[in-house]
């Protein structure tokens, strides 16, 4: 393969991979919320309280998208919709630690 082809190829996959990594976040976008489990976590200790936090902003990534750093318009909407996302989420997260139960955590999107 001579090295304007393999420039080629490397041109149109580049493109490919850019589109298909594109449709993903508008997919994602369309999720409106998703329910975290916790009932494995044990909340009392640090790492159980981190094992939520976690799972709460692979949520809110989930909800909100997740764009390469080169993005960086995207990216930057899509932490800021991952922040606001995380922020809603808050009161509930406090009500767990303080002994609330529920079904399971729902982390829903913004009014973004």
């Amino acid at each position: 393969m001579s090295v304007r082809s393999s420039l080629a190829v490397a041109a149109v996959a580049a493109g490919l991979a850019t589109v298909a990594f594109a449709a993903a976040p508008a997919a994602a976008g369309e999720l409106e919320s998703v329910q975290v489990q916790y009932q494995d976590l044990n909340l009392s200790h640090a790492s159980g309280r981190a094992t939520l936090d976690r799972r709460i902003s692979s949520a809110a990534r989930r909800l909100c998208g997740d764009y390469m750093p080169i993005e960086l318009k995207w990216r930057e909407l899509s932490r800021a919709c991952q922040q606001e996302v995380i922020a809603s989420t808050a009161p509930q997260r406090d009500a767990l630690l303080s002994g609330q139960s529920y079904a399971a955590l729902r982390v829903s999107r913004a009014a973004n």
